[in-house]
């Protein structure tokens, strides 16, 4: 806070006793603190040091020529030092470093006068692919095999690549590598150096359905990417499980230089039992294979992050069977990314949103579903219902995905609810299932749905579950996570007319784009015609 109230934009030399002696204090507590604690403060310490060093006018830039450096491959680095307003500024040397390269000597010793600049020149090598800290750690499936301290995060935050410049005194001031680009709609952008697989290849897919012992017939689309400033040749195939064949077995393109792509289409056909099965895209250029790509993620509110991931593709066979004759008009929610996995599994899917729903031919459709939040995103979607459950009165079928408080308003639901403060969820996705209704449809036609199908789900088993359900509401499984009362509102059904309305508080949409087989084979049966079920279901309770 004095920090705070001393500052003056004009003058902001005059921060430098304050920030100097928060740089010593935490200097201090640092040395005499341990683990997290340690590392945290000595983050202090040099957030510190970076601030005084800009009031007193001292400023580091560290750039590289391209933001992508292929691995094995090496580049030019530049470290720029300015002193706009020290006096005298001794360095004692500058260094490249970090978890992704590894850089020439460190320099000599050198003194900058007031109003210069000095700078030293680098090659650095990339000796490891780039990665966000926390998926380099071992894990065992989605857990963190040992623990992860802040230590770890804290290192993170230099990035891969960086330089630093330890100034006499014991002060060190660090900046990434990066590339700096002139954009003309935004300014200057800074785009950290990345190191990448020489040539890239992705699939467009990491996961898929198909369904088992039925025909498939399926596009498939690789992208290679160079990161080499010389053009390729490069050769791509497919390695195909048992009863797949591609059109093609390899092809060849050229890539002309850094940031190059194409992008192959191969067609595949042939069926698959029923299980996972695991398609390979491999490339080949200058005698070496390449089998993993990487993915760009670039937004404002974050900093840059390069993920790398194999190129394979994972389909899920399932033993599914359609509805007879279903037609799905499917309303996308918030990250949903069901409908693509819905019609990978041969269901007929047409993705509206809710103008696209107004204007649509409900007499096309059997089945409207709407995913996840819908409502919440886009509320003028409430103002379908009306129609839409005039539709299910006239036999369609509607199937709801779970939303949050707007779900328990007036005319959201055709019968309502109530949520409790916070919500009922259930976060063990290996939560027991108990059956309420066993003759119920939902859980047996078009597939019979057995212990095995609530096998392999992910992260949540159901969200925002009511905590109070109108009796016109059929329940069909309650679930629960360890120690807490049994939740039957994870799969309501209610008659209207002659049409069905299900609202379903499980977790679909982690399930299908994860391809889990038993999630797919429950979702395909909600979306049968209604049909009346020959033993009542288990009386809608308060948890």
């Amino acid at each position: 806070s004095s920090i705070g109230a001393r500052y003056e934009p004009a003058r902001p030399e005059a921060l430098v006793p304050a920030l100097e002696r928060a740089e010593r204090l935490a200097r201090t507590l640092s040395s005499a603190s341990s683990n997290d604690a340690s590392t945290s403060l000595a983050a202090l310490r040099d957030a510190a040091a970076h601030a005084t060093a800009l009031a007193r006018g001292i400023a580091i830039e560290a750039t590289v020529p391209r933001e992508a450096l292929a691995l094995g491959d090496s580049m030019t680095a530049t470290v720029a030092v300015y002193d706009r307003d020290a006096a005298r500024l001794a360095i004692d040397s500058v260094t490249l470093s970090g978890s992704a390269i590894s850089g020439s000597a460190s320099s000599p010793a050198r003194n900058i006068a007031r109003d210069s600049v000095a700078s030293w020149t680098f090659t650095v090598r990339a000796t490891a692919l780039t990665a966000p800290w926390w998926l380099t750690p071992a894990r065992t499936g989605d857990l963190f095999a040992s623990p992860v301290s802040t230590e770890t995060a804290e290192r993170a935050v230099e990035g891969s690549a960086f330089a630093s410049v330890y100034l006499a005194g014991g002060t060190v001031l660090r900046a990434p590598l990066v590339q700096r680009i002139a954009n003309p709609a935004r300014g200057e952008e800074q785009r950290p150096l990345a190191v990448v697989p020489a040539i890239s290849v992705t699939l467009e897919r990491a996961v898929g359905y198909a369904r088992a012992n039925a025909p498939l017939d399926r596009e498939l689309r690789v992208t290679l990417r160079s990161a080499y400033e010389a053009p390729r040749d490069v050769s791509v195939r497919l390695e195909l499980p048992l009863g797949l064949s591609a059109d093609t077995l390899v092809r060849t393109v050229s890539l002309a230089g850094t940031g190059a792509a194409r992008t192959i289409v191969f067609r595949v056909r042939g069926s698959l039992t029923a299980g996972r099965h695991v398609i390979t895209a491999v490339a080949e250029s200058g005698g070496q294979k390449f089998e993993t790509g990487y993915v760009a993620i670039r937004y404002d509110h974050i900093r840059p992050q390069t993920i790398v991931r194999s190129a394979t593709t994972t389909l899920e066979a399932v033993d599914v069977q359609l509805p007879h004759g279903v037609s799905v008009a499917y309303v996308q929610g918030v990250g949903d990314n069901s409908a693509p996995m819905l019609a990978e599994l041969g269901v007929p899917v047409t993705v509206l949103d809710a103008h696209g729903l107004a204007a649509a031919d409900l007499s096309r459709f059997t089945t409207v579903v709407i995913g996840t939040r819908a409502y919440e995103s886009d509320p003028s979607l409430a103002a379908q219902n009306a129609r839409l459950f005039e539709w299910v009165s006239n036999g369609g079928t509607m199937v709801v995905q779970y939303g949050q408080g707007e779900m328990t308003q007036p005319g959201m639901m055709p019968f309502p609810i109530s949520l409790s403060s916070p919500a009922a969820r259930v976060t063990d996705e290996a939560s027991p299932i108990t059956v309420l209704a066993p003759n119920d449809p939902l859980l047996n036609a078009p597939n019979r749905i057995t212990d095995a199908d609530w096998r392999g789900w992910v992260q949540d088993r159901a969200l925002y579950m009511p905590s109070t359900i109108d009796s016109h509401y059929q329940t069909v499984i309650a679930t629960n996570d360890p120690g807490e009362p049994a939740n039957p509102g994870s799969i309501l059904r209610a008659s209207v007319g002659r049409g069905s309305y299900i609202y379903t508080t499980l977790a679909f949409f982690r399930q299908l784009p994860s391809g889990v087989p038993g999630a797919a084979r429950l979702f395909v049966n909600l979306l049968g015609p209604s049909v009346a079920s020959s033993t009542p279901a288990a009386r809608a309770v308060s948890p």
